[in-house]
């Protein structure tokens, strides 16, 4: 007995990928959609049989903000990769795809903004730290520590 495996282009892929991430931070997401309630309830159902992905381990603030920027930029690429795949669809497809385009990609620019804000504030913290061992012993730089914690 053989398997029939039905094409997926990966357009359609890619939009699943979006609805089941949105799914994710969004319980209740499909509840406003135009889906008819079988889409909703496959997704739904698709969506419980997802296998989650292993936790991911940061090994400081530098390694946990290198990760996000990779993430947005693989967001990124697969965005471009959707956009290629259109073709031949259909014109308003392609208008929905458009300004769904421009409104994630603005929210990816700004992420990736405050990602290198916060790069460029870990990096301060930590030569101010740095310099502080050398002219302080650890005593002193804990109790400036609970100083500034006090003062915030």
């Amino acid at each position: 007995m053989s398997n029939f495996y039905p094409s997926l282009p990966e357009a359609v892929v890619l939009q699943l990928r979006v609805v089941l991430n949105q799914l994710r931070e969004q319980p209740d997401y499909l509840e406003q959609s135009p889906y008819p309630s079988e889409i909703r309830d496959f997704l739904k159902e698709l969506n419980g049989r997802t296998v989650q992905s292993a936790a991911v381990v940061f090994d400081g603030e530098m390694d946990r903000l290198d990760y996000v920027e990779q993430e947005i930029t693989t967001v990124l690429a697969d965005l471009k990769t959707l956009v290629a795949s259109l073709g031949n669809a259909d014109h308003s497809e392609k208008l929905q795809v458009a300004k769904a385009r421009a409104g994630l990609i603005e929210k990816l620019v700004a992420a990736r903004e405050k990602v290198w804000t916060m790069r460029e504030m870990a990096d301060f913290q930590a030569k101010i730290m740095g310099f502080l061992t050398e002219i302080c012993d650890a005593d002193q730089v804990q109790a400036l520590k609970e100083r500034v914690k006090e003062a915030g």
